[in-house]
């Protein structure tokens, strides 16, 4: 249900997410399993108001940069990636 309310915010701010998204499509490395939720914002202002959603929703996120030098656990991330 949080997820959904989530989304739904994601999408009134046009920022591009992924549910269940494989990890390492975003890792130079080419390793890694999924996460839960993966979020792209298109520029600063959606970087931010990606992070106050995350953060409002209560959803544990971590922030990943292009993904270069940048190794995924294996398994599944029971949290939220935001990707730039």
């Amino acid at each position: 249900m949080i997820l959904e309310k989530l989304i739904e915010e994601l999408e009134k701010h046009q920022i591009s997410f992924a549910n269940e998204y494989v990890l390492k499509n975003s890792s130079t490395f080419r390793i890694g399993g999924k996460c839960a939720l993966a979020v792209f914002p298109k520029d600063e202002d959606s970087l931010v108001t990606s992070i106050s959603l995350l953060d409002g929703y209560g959803i544990p996120f971590h922030i990943v940069g292009r993904g270069s030098n940048t190794l995924f656990f294996d398994g599944y991330i029971d949290k939220a990636i935001n990707n730039k």
